[in-house]
C-alpha cells in the first residue's frame, strides 16, 4: 500500500473507532485495496443503473397520474356541448394511455427485479 498516498482517510470523533481504522489500514495489502475498490465500484455502478431504473419509473409513474387525473377531470363548461362520442372518445384514449403506462411500469419493475436477481445470483455461486 502507498502510505505516501494524497488520499486522507475520514476523521471519526471517536477515538477507539480512529484506533481500529487505522489498525485496519496499517495491515491492508494490495488485495484488500483491490477487494475494496472492485466492491465500491460495483455498489456505484448498481446505484447508477437503477437509479435510471427509478428515473423512469417515476416518470411513467407521472404519467399514469396525470393520464388518470385527464381520464376522471370534470370537463369544462366551454366543453360542455361536445358530443359525448368525442367525450368518449377521449377518454377511450386517455384510458388507453393509462393502460399503456401501467404496462410500462409492470416491465420497469420486472426489469428491475431481475437485474436484481441476476447480481445476487452472480454473487452467490
Amino acid at each position: 500500500m502507498d502510505r505516501t498516498a494524497q488520499v486522507v482517510p475520514t476523521r471519526y470523533k471517536s477515538a477507539d473507532v480512529r484506533k481500529q481504522m487505522g489498525r485496519l489500514i496499517a495491515g491492508a495489502d494490495a488485495d484488500d485495496l483491490l477487494a475494496a475498490f472492485l466492491w465500491t465500484t460495483e455498489g456505484w455502478m448498481l446505484r447508477y443503473f437503477f437509479g435510471d431504473y427509478d428515473a423512469q419509473h417515476e416518470r411513467a409513474e407521472q404519467e399514469n397520474a396525470d393520464a388518470r387525473w385527464h381520464r376522471l377531470a370534470d370537463w369544462p363548461d366551454d366543453l360542455r356541448p361536445t358530443p359525448k362520442a368525442v367525450k368518449d372518445a377521449v377518454d377511450a384514449a386517455f384510458l388507453a394511455l393509462e393502460t399503456a403506462l401501467n404496462r410500462e411500469k409492470n416491465l420497469l419493475r420486472e426489469g428491475r427485479e431481475a437485474c436484481r436477481s441476476a447480481y445476487l445470483a452472480m454473487n452467490h455461486e
